[in-house]
């Protein structure tokens, strides 16, 4: 709810607790060109296409904000445990270079 209510704080010049929840986008001020910005940047929010289609316009703050959330937890990079990390590969490098020198 958050990343949503501050992004249509943002654009609509709106505190977010002037925002109902309950109402949709179009009820809340976002139209149009607004709806095809929040498609923009809700694709690159979630790191995925995301089309605003009709039922986005009915759906309320609330079912968006749940939308995004969902998007975002299922677009995580997955991490696996078996591969070093960046930091992991830098120790393992100057360890290597401490052990030529000694």
């Amino acid at each position: 709810e958050k990343w949503l209510l501050d992004w249509l704080s943002e654009k609509l010049n709106k505190e977010s607790s002037e925002f109902d929840l309950n109402k949709t986008l179009p009820e809340s001020g976002v139209y149009s060109l607004l709806a095809f910005e929040l498609q923009n940047d809700i694709s690159k929010l979630v790191n995925k296409e995301i089309m605003i289609t009709e039922a986005f316009s009915k759906m309320s703050l609330k079912e968006v904000s749940a939308y995004i959330a969902t998007e975002v937890e299922n677009n995580k990079p997955k991490i696996d445990n078996n591969t070093n990390t960046n930091a992991d590969s830098k120790n393992n490098f100057f360890g290597k270079i401490k052990n030529i020198f000694k």
